[in-house]
């Protein structure tokens, strides 16, 4: 799903190298590949593309967010805060800014402030992403039953993609095993 994208980016930046929005889609696109391929080779020429498009578009929220998404997945913590509340401030309702300042908490043991970011997350958007950053939340804190119901909640989510249905439908498998429901999950995971 993300090889088009990836291609149509590049071909509009090197047609247009100061277009910042094709450099942040390719960045953008190119984090998506490595969520779908588990390939860390990926993060160099994502990370060039996010870089291009920060000098030339520096309050571009979603720029931010693809750095402080970088960040997070080479275990950066602290500084995916920082740069996940810049996104924030630049963008209050921007959900995914929203999404990197929880989960650089969350990563940073601060379970308190990841609650209460969570909740503001929550206010802004009630889909998957959000859903799931609530349910493993409950879950951190033993409130199984509230992590089970965030989920039930994200299979509702419009427009899933492949990968999110395939995530969604094992989080809520786990979930149902582990609070007693192996039927349950059994059609959940089916």
């Amino acid at each position: 799903r993300t090889g088009a994208p990836i291609a149509r980016s590049e071909a509009a930046g090197a047609a247009d190298p100061s277009d910042g929005d094709s450099h942040r889609d390719l960045g953008l696109a190119l984090l998506q590949r490595v969520r779908e391929t588990a390939d860390p080779s990926l993060y160099a020429p994502a990370s060039t593309a996010l870089e291009a498009a920060r000098a030339i578009t520096p309050d571009d929220a979603l720029v931010l967010v693809g750095i402080g998404g970088l960040q997070l997945g080479k275990h950066q913590f602290a500084q995916a805060l920082a740069t996940g509340r810049r996104a924030v401030t630049l963008s209050p309702n921007l959900a995914s800014a929203r999404a990197v300042v929880v989960d650089a908490l969350v990563e940073l043991g601060r379970y308190d402030e990841a609650d209460q970011a969570a909740g503001e997350m929550l206010a802004t958007a009630s889909n998957l992403s959000t859903l799931a950053r609530v349910s493993y939340l409950a879950e951190l804190r033993g409130k199984l039953d509230v992590a089970l119901t965030a989920m039930q909640m994200a299979t509702k989510a419009p427009g899933l993609a492949p990968a999110n249905i395939a995530f969604v439908e094992a989080v809520l498998a786990h979930l149902l095993c582990a609070t007693g429901g192996p039927y349950g999950a059994a059609e959940a995971s089916a």
